[in-house]
């Protein structure tokens, strides 16, 4: 099974996102650092690095409110988001 995770590393606001398919991506307890116009951008880049139906998990201290956004929080599990 390790053979099919890729961990990867990168500066979310600067970078370029390295791949476009990714089936999860964990992003906990980083937004809390950026103001909500970063957020936003974050989130809007990392929707566009998920596959068809990916996952997206944040921290609980985390919201997606108050953005423009195209996940679909994940009924009975907060802080998890699909796309």
């Amino acid at each position: 099974m390790q053979q099919h995770i890729t961990f990867e590393k990168f500066n979310l606001i600067s970078d370029r996102i390295p791949r476009l398919d990714f089936d999860a991506l964990l992003c906990r307890n980083v937004m809390i650092y950026f103001d909500n116009q970063t957020s936003e951008a974050v989130v809007n880049r990392l929707y566009q690095s998920l596959c068809s139906e990916g996952f997206f998990a944040i921290g609980n201290a985390e919201n997606l409110m108050n953005m423009k956004h195209s996940f679909k929080s994940v009924a009975g599990t907060p802080s998890l988001y699909v796309k």
